[in-house]
């Protein structure tokens, strides 16, 4: 699309690889409908993009609980992409607490392989483990047994 300042937009996502080089050059068409070149050969070599792990995002708090994350990655050009790990596709493990100890919900969201190369990058993976406390209602406090008092026996002396 070009503006009314003389600028055109060609995106060229997807239709070049990498050392392909594109030439550009302004042409217009005369009254004998033969082309005419207005401009210089100009050489455009399409960008690579490189794009850089920024970091995981988690959307909910630990009292309701995460429903999902997103992975952040920037390129040089200023370029950014983001990959959603959806509720369904967090892996939650759960440790339910007892009388005696406290528990978690642990969240892990991965950025597969597939996802990863598609940004030039690894496989990346985040954790979020929230406490949950020991239980307080339905326990039974066992009491500490209540020593017994000692006898003794006194041994007969032959004294009457």
């Amino acid at each position: 699309d070009a503006s009314s300042e003389g600028v055109v937009t060609v995106n060229l996502s997807g239709k070049y690889n990498d050392g392909d080089t594109l030439y550009v050059f302004n042409e217009q068409c005369n009254g004998d409908k033969k082309t005419d070149y207005s401009s210089d050969l100009v050489e455009i070599t399409p960008h690579t993009h490189d794009y850089e792990f920024k970091g995981f995002t988690w959307t909910g708090n630990d009292e309701d609980g995460y429903t999902k994350a997103t992975a952040s990655y920037k390129c040089s050009c200023g370029d950014e992409k983001t990959v959603v790990i959806e509720e369904n596709d967090l892996v939650i493990e759960t440790l339910e607490p007892t009388c005696d100890a406290e528990g978690y919900k642990k969240y892990t969201a991965t950025v597969t392989a597939e996802f990863a190369e598609l940004l030039g990058d690894i496989q990346r993976s985040d954790t979020k483990t929230v406490t949950i406390p020991k239980l307080t209602e339905g326990c039974q406090i066992t009491p500490e047994p209540t020593p017994s008092p000692e006898v003794f026996q006194v041994p007969k002396t032959g004294i009457e």
